[in-house]
């Protein structure tokens, strides 16, 4: 820091430009791409000082002696704030790029999440309602049931629904922000548990409509503003393999992948080619990125029954890990013809 006289003629404190640079390297450099170094080792506080002051001195028409210092502030904050939104747009671009080269793009762990609570940082969905817990406890929607629990040293999220009325409750991995691109890791993967079947659903039937567990993987929308999904559940009385889908505008298309009380409380890996499943349901190539993974047990239509399922390790991967692909493979599309 040094004193200097400014043309006003008044004394001035000024943190020299090359040690403000310096310290700003210091806090940004442990993590700022190559790039963002070079940049920052250009005079970027002068820089947003002497284009805050033109830009104030333009629209004002006051000289630096006539203004207030603290409108000078105002304007050099601004300058600050669009350098903070352009360096956030191309770190996350950068992170993003490295991380679709990676084998592995890990969602969710729910290792940062706490006991007890909501999964840290996800979002939840309740028929065309979305939000966080501030909104959940805000709007009385009862996320309360989707909850983090521990065994041993391992942390994953646990559901439970049981029989009511309306609409059930997700929980949203947002995948767009991984830059998961489908073909480069085609493969979705994570890890549940059913510890109880809602007796007698039937994904075919709206009147029957219940899962133990399900993964539903949102592609987008098509005209107009209609969902592009498809659902992997534990079915409480479709066979593994069959294709369910009960007509209608934004329905999910419905694939099994375990049924009723076999391996109950036990942890299941699934490894699933959602980009070949995705061509073998619609004709066609899934679109670049994926949006969304939505998680969610429900047991809303089946009077006297619960759903119970826990999830966790949610992650693509760009091949299949040793002893996958397993059964179902084989879509039954045959099961779509029962729909009514």
């Amino acid at each position: 820091m040094f004193v200097h006289m400014d043309k006003c003629g008044q004394k001035r404190t000024k943190i020299a430009p090359t040690l403000l640079n310096a310290l700003i390297l210091d806090v940004l450099g442990t993590f700022t791409p190559p790039i963002h170094q070079t940049i920052l080792f250009v005079d970027l506080p002068s820089i947003f000082l002497y284009i805050s002051m033109k830009a104030f001195q333009h629209r004002t028409s006051k000289t630096f002696c006539e203004s207030n210092s603290m409108e000078y502030i105002k304007f050099y904050l601004i300058g600050l704030s669009f350098l903070s939104i352009i360096f956030n747009i191309s770190f996350e671009t950068h992170i993003s790029k490295k991380e679709s080269d990676l084998k592995t793009i890990l969602f969710e762990d729910f290792s940062s999440s706490e006991i007890g609570e909501f999964p840290a940082g996800l979002k939840w969905r309740k028929g065309r309602a979305n939000g966080d817990v501030k909104k959940a406890k805000k709007d009385k929607v009862d996320i309360f049931r989707y909850v983090i629990q521990q065994e041993d040293s391992n942390k994953y999220l646990h559901i439970r629904d049981d029989y009511r009325p309306g609409h059930a409750v997700s929980v949203i991995i947002v995948t767009k922000k991984f830059n998961w691109e489908i073909a480069k890791h085609p493969i979705l993967s994570w890890r549940w548990r059913v510890n109880e079947v809602p007796p007698g659903a039937d994904e075919r039937f709206t009147e029957k409509n219940d899962s133990a567990a399900g993964v539903t993987v949102v592609y987008g929308t098509k005209f107009p503003f209609t969902p592009i999904t498809i659902k992997y559940v534990w079915s409480a009385t479709l066979p593994a393999g069959a294709v369910a889908y009960r007509p209608g505008r934004g329905r999910a298309h419905v694939i099994v992948l375990g049924s009723g009380a076999e391996n109950l409380g036990e942890w299941v890996t699934i490894e699933r080619n959602v980009f070949d499943d995705y061509v073998a349901i619609f004709g066609k190539k899934p679109p670049k990125k994926p949006k969304a993974v939505a998680i969610q047990s429900d047991a809303n239509r089946s009077l006297g029954g619960a759903a119970d399922a826990d999830y966790d390790d949610f992650k693509a991967l760009s091949s299949y890990s040793e002893g996958f692909p397993q059964e179902p493979s084989k879509l039954l599309m045959e099961y779509m013809k029962d729909n009514k």
